[in-house]
């Protein structure tokens, strides 16, 4: 039995499932959690959660192009003319890439798409092999961003977090990609000519991701890079500053606000929670958001 949660960044799994991961001897992967020595079946970001997603029978191409053709005609449905996938290469998601080049140049396919493959299956494919791919681009279908999870999500207890960290546990989250990693890899990236977005929902995933920003542009200096961070819900008046003068923009998650303002109130406090998704200090400091 798998149960994932709806921030996609935590998976609830049985005995079962424990044992055919051999749990026991990943003990000390991140993300495998116990209370008072016992396993609680929780896994938390996508190192833990790949060991039991790795269990699932895979997907096949056929099924992949139904997927996708499905998520197409929901899309149509409401209006939308643009769709962005932005976790290309996950490992559990077989077949994806190869779906969207099937289905997407038909003609009765009606949107254009825009893939980001995420930095751990680059480096399984190969930069060259991706680069390849974005020389391939049509008006249809293109690589764009490279995709970093640099944390995980606000009400998962798994973004990274500053001091005072999470009120109910005192813990700070989790740090998916370490700062040193993230600028060699983003530096690499963008000196291979692309763009990168970064997954940033916690204070402390968002100082990191900007240190590599910083990182970055003083040893590739590029003025149109149009870098994103992804998310970006617990930014400061500092860090927003700075990501103006960067440049880089952001994708608010501002459907928390409606959905766990509440949670967010009781993991966080009511001052910092009363300032997630910060959309007005961004249009005051000239970030560019959607």
């Amino acid at each position: 039995v798998m149960v994932e949660n709806a921030n996609m960044h935590a998976l609830y799994v049985n005995s079962k499932v424990l044992k055919d991961i051999d749990a026991e001897s990943k003990s000390s992967t991140p993300g495998i959690t116990k209370i008072n020595g016992k396993y609680t079946g929780e896994l938390l970001e996508l190192i833990a959660m790949n060991l039991a997603l790795a269990q699932l029978p895979k997907i096949t191409f056929e099924d992949m192009c139904d997927i996708t053709r499905s998520a197409s005609r929901l899309a149509h449905r409401v209006g939308v003319t643009t769709m962005v996938d932005a976790a290309i290469g996950l490992s559990f998601l077989t077949h994806g890439l190869q779906a969207y080049q099937h289905e997407v140049p038909k003609r009765d396919f009606p949107q254009r798409v825009f893939m980001f493959p995420v930095n751990l299956w680059v480096h399984h494919v190969g930069l060259d092999y991706v680069r390849k791919l974005k020389e391939e681009n049509t008006d249809k279908l293109a690589v764009d961003a490279i995709k970093f999870f640099t944390d995980g999500s606000l009400h998962g207890h798994t973004a990274h977090l500053q001091w005072p960290f999470y009120h109910h546990c005192g813990c700070n989250g989790m740090e998916n990609i370490p700062v040193d990693a993230l600028q060699k890899q983003w530096l690499a990236f963008q000196k291979a000519g692309f763009r990168v977005a970064v997954h940033v929902n916690g204070d402390q995933a968002i100082e990191q991701a900007l240190q590599a920003a910083n990182y970055v542009l003083n040893n590739d200096a590029c003025f149109d890079h149009r870098h994103s961070f992804e998310h970006t819900q617990m930014a400061s008046e500092n860090q927003l500053a700075r990501m103006a003068t960067l440049g880089i923009a952001s994708n608010f998650l501002i459907n928390h606000v409606y959905y766990w303002a509440d949670t967010h109130i009781k993991n966080l406090g009511l001052t910092r929670a009363q300032n997630i998704n910060p959309l007005q200090s961004a249009l005051q400091h000239g970030v560019k958001f959607s």
